[in-house]
């Protein structure tokens, strides 16, 4: 806990350095994940808030970080079982603009830690905990992270984008599940 707490320290201080920019994106994505086994699953459109900062460190590019706020909502009807698990992201990318007068498109590449902070499973009509007992999910989550965003007249964004999970989230090591997710976002330059 205390490392996460620097962490979010040194960005809110970074934020106000004199290059740095807020963005702010809401929007809609599928989280979803991979598993090793045949699953009849279905993955839901879930919303999504992002946070970033962005510092410039060299001419038209730079690094962000920041929060994100992603659900994973997955449904399977032969079984009659629902889950979702809430998660909070710290992004961190490189980034890079191209600007093409008020169009600017800025490709972001990175990775992301996530941890859940919520979530439930219902099988059944029966409502269990996703990280309980020996064959639940773990908490925290490591991978890739990118995303495409177009800026118009230096304030709206428009963005899509990619997470893929480095860490097998099973607590059971005979069972091999990754976070997987792709979303859509509407935001503001700062």
């Amino acid at each position: 806990m205390k490392k996460v707490l620097t962490i979010i320290a040194l960005i809110a201080a970074s934020a106000f350095s004199a290059k740095a920019q807020l963005r702010i994106e809401a929007g809609a994505g599928i989280g979803d994940y991979k598993v090793s086994i045949n699953s009849d699953h279905t993955a839901n459109v879930t919303p999504e808030l992002k946070v970033m900062y962005e510092f410039g460190a060299f001419g038209e590019g730079g690094f962000d970080a920041g929060f994100e706020f992603r659900m994973h909502k997955l449904t399977n009807k032969d079984i009659n079982s629902k889950m979702s698990i809430s998660n909070l992201d710290i992004p961190f990318h490189a980034y890079y603009n191209l600007n093409f007068g008020n169009l600017m498109i800025t490709p972001y590449v990175g990775f992301y830690a996530g941890y859940a902070v919520g979530g439930k499973t219902t099988v059944a009509k029966v409502e269990t905990s996703p990280f309980d007992g020996p064959q639940g999910m773990k908490k925290f989550d490591f991978g890739f992270d990118s995303e495409i965003v177009i800026t118009l007249k230096k304030h709206l964004t428009f963005g899509i984008g990619l997470q893929n999970g480095f860490i097998n989230l099973s607590k059971d090591k005979d069972f091999n599940c990754k976070s997987n997710a792709a979303y859509a976002a509407v935001g503001w330059r700062f």
